[in-house]
């Protein structure tokens, strides 16, 4: 996965940029997991980020979007993703409610406490996830303990702020640049976070 040794700020970037890229294309194909977690984004043999078990059918396809992609290691994976939610028995019409793998304290505050979610809400969860991911890599430890301001002191911190200064740790660790997109993706709210595409766009815009 993602997470283990330390790695430097170019290489963890990369990552970034690639995990973006990936959840993007996916949701771009309609499909999204909704509880991305470490080990569900691996390194390939050329040390591209590899996202696994993206299975919900969320919304049809933006066709438009697909066929204007040029990132031809991302389109196929959307395009697998798509294929293997079919495959599943997990195409389910936009609407539809899915049930939820064992939430971990740090999935999205929305999905904390909950059994069973509308399929509507799984593509904010994965920007939150990124997030995390994002924030894990550079400061090698997630950027707080839970996504629950009543227990996490951390988080409540950054939930009555909304800025990444309230997690010190992080923005130490983190270029300026990604500061407002980190914030951003881990914004409480999910109505307030941005989609995948609109972070990958300014990420990009770093490199």
């Amino acid at each position: 996965s993602l997470m283990g040794d330390e790695v430097d700020s170019e290489q963890a970037l990369g990552w970034t940029r690639d995990l973006l890229s990936a959840v993007a294309h996916v949701h771009r194909h309609g499909v999204a997991h909704g509880q991305l977690r470490p080990e569900h984004a691996l390194l390939d043999g050329e040390g591209r980020v590899v996202l696994l078990a993206c299975r919900h059918r969320v919304a049809d396809a933006d066709a438009d979007a697909v066929d204007a992609t040029t990132d031809d290691a991302a389109a196929a994976l959307a395009s697998s993703a798509a294929e293997a939610a079919d495959a599943a028995g997990d195409a389910r019409p936009a609407g539809g409610r899915v049930t939820l793998r064992r939430v971990s304290p740090l999935d999205a505050p929305e999905l904390q406490g909950l059994t069973e979610v509308d399929l509507s809400v799984l593509r904010a969860a994965d920007v939150w996830a990124c997030g995390v991911l994002v924030a894990s890599l550079f400061a090698a430890a997630p950027p707080f303990a839970a996504a629950d301001a009543k227990t996490c002191d951390e988080f409540a911190a950054f939930a009555a702020r909304g800025t990444l200064d309230a997690l010190p740790r992080v923005a130490a660790a983190a270029p300026a640049a990604l500061h407002a997109l980190l914030a951003s993706a881990l914004a409480p709210d999910p109505a307030r976070r941005p989609a995948a595409a609109a972070l990958l766009a300014e990420v990009e815009a770093i490199r």
